[in-house]
């Protein structure tokens, strides 16, 4: 029995073993997909567009309101389309935004808004990118308070295009529209208890006139955005 047993076994040895069915050729590895995310040019957009809520809720003094669009930039994914010349700007963009998400008060909001637009405006400059500057307009009449108010907004609609972009030319146009003709205390239908506030922007408009470097630009440009904001507060008699 034992010499059959052995047999048997030399036999299969000798045929080459026992045969199995071949094995399936490995499955070929799926290409990696790209994040599910949109094209940079489309998040620098977005961005854009949240800087600029965030901007305008300081200006109205709503604190709560600049913290999503904050928030938004901070956890922002994007592709792998991503050029490596914007990797610098986008983390250092994304880091301030992070740190002011949830800013304790107004000036700390408004230097949070003043931050990212310096990074935006060091990326445009280094990568020759930027938003197009629409045609040069008329600032508004400021004969009274009404006109004051309007002038001070679109000059610092200008600042932020002259630091957003830059542009050295709509930064000046802001800064001469802050300043404005005349004195503000005599203006028709003045409210005297915010000639002081609309007085104190109008200070600010010749520090930006004089500001020359984008972080002190920058600085000037917080100020302002929180001076508004307490003129904007007042005459809502929430403070």
């Amino acid at each position: 029995m034992r010499n059959a047993i052995g047999a048997a076994l030399l036999l299969i040895v000798g045929c080459g073993g026992v045969q199995s069915e071949p094995a399936a050729p490995a499955p070929e590895a799926e290409p990696v997909a790209e994040a599910d995310a949109p094209p940079a040019s489309d998040r620098m957009q977005q961005h854009f567009t949240d800087v600029g809520i965030a901007r305008d809720a300081v200006i109205q003094g709503d604190l709560e309101a600049v913290r999503a669009p904050l928030a938004r930039i901070a956890a922002a994914e994007y592709g792998f389309d991503l050029p490596a010349d914007w990797l610098q700007w986008v983390e250092e963009m994304q880091q301030s935004a992070g740190g002011y998400a949830d800013s304790a008060d107004l000036l700390a909001a408004a230097n949070a808004v003043a931050s990212l637009t310096e990074s935006c405006a060091d990326c445009h400059r280094t990568t020759l990118g930027g938003p197009a500057i629409a045609e040069e307009t008329e600032p508004p009449h400021n004969e009274d308070l009404v006109g004051w108010m309007t002038t001070h907004a679109w000059g610092t609609e200008q600042l932020w295009i002259g630091l957003t972009a830059p542009s050295h030319e709509a930064w000046a146009r802001g800064a001469a529209a802050i300043i404005g003709d005349g004195a503000i205390s005599e203006a028709e239908g003045m409210n005297e208890a915010l000639a002081p506030q609309l007085e104190a922007v109008q200070a600010l408009g010749v520090r930006a006139r004089e500001a020359g470097q984008p972080a002190e630009m920058a600085a000037v440009y917080a100020e302002i955005l929180t001076s508004c904001a307490d003129c904007h507060t007042a005459l809502d008699g929430r403070r």
